[in-house]
């Protein structure tokens, strides 16, 4: 497997999944006030 971990493609990859789920982590703790409101709205 080093030659994979040595691959661009491979790294790039990584970086991209790596941001993907900061993003979605990030999205998730923005969306944490409204999921609480969402019973009170209701």
């Amino acid at each position: 497997m080093p030659v994979l971990l040595l691959s661009p493609r491979f790294r790039d990859d990584s970086i991209a999944l790596a941001t993907e789920a900061s993003l979605l982590s990030w999205r998730v703790h923005r969306a944490e006030p409204l999921l609480a409101l969402g019973p009170v709205c209701v």
